[in-house]
């Protein structure tokens, strides 16, 4: 599947990442849209890939031909998407929400590291995924999860971690926001990046917790603030 595009609303332009998994046709990413529509900005929210061969080909390029076309703008990344993000520096601002900017301790088994080596150009999915509607959030339904593979593949996790190994500096006026318990990201590789970190309870996808509302009132402020 190649990445694909949905632009909505007219004003300063936002660059929304979604993460692993995260579709057009969820209810919370309806609610993304029209939540940021209703607020001025023209945001072009890009659904990424879930099968990997080569993350340049399959996510830096064709993310980096987007941010092109834009002019001057802020970008969000949520999980993968603030993976992602992390590459890419032309925006004005980066927020950045629950971003998997290494794997969790709670996902390494003995001999985690010697098999991805071995197996990076697995493409057969058998990796079950641990995701859940618990780990999303207060606000996800079963349609929320359609669209998350039940099982990954050795290559895409193999593209994920090199990300994970290259990403680049992390700049001075980033905004974290992360779930204490989120058991999916890895709180070690935020915590030493730094920026400006800010905490939320709830699940790992922002936009489907319980106190949503306010946390994106005060991400837009950032936006409209930067733009």
């Amino acid at each position: 599947m190649p990445i694909e595009v949905k632009t909505v609303g007219e004003g300063m332009d936002v660059l929304f990442l979604l993460g692993y998994g995260i579709t057009f046709e969820q209810p919370g990413t309806k609610w993304l849209m029209d939540l940021f529509s209703e607020r001025g900005l023209r945001t072009t929210f890009v659904r990424l890939p879930t099968d990997l061969k080569d993350h340049r080909t399959d996510l830096f390029e064709p993310c980096l031909k987007i941010e092109d076309e834009l002019g001057e703008h802020a970008l969000v990344g949520l999980s993968m998407g603030g993976l992602v993000g992390a590459y890419m520096d032309r925006p004005r601002r980066r927020v950045f929400l629950s971003p998997f900017w290494g794997v969790s301790r709670s996902l390494h088994y003995m001999g985690y590291d010697l098999a991805l080596q071995k197996l990076k150009k697995v493409r057969f999915r058998f990796l079950p995924r641990t995701f859940t509607r618990k780990d999303a959030g207060y606000h996800a339904v079963h349609e929320d999860i359609v669209g998350i593979p039940a099982f990954l593949s050795f290559s895409t996790l193999y593209q994920m971690v090199s990300m994970q190994k290259a990403i680049p500096p992390p700049r001075e006026n980033d905004v974290v926001y992360r779930f204490q318990d989120d058991r999916i990201i890895c709180h070690d590789a935020i915590d030493a990046r730094g920026g400006d970190l800010r905490e939320y309870s709830g699940g790992h996808l922002v936009h489907l917790v319980k106190e949503r509302d306010a946390i994106f009132n005060e991400i837009l402020s950032i936006l409209e603030f930067t733009l």
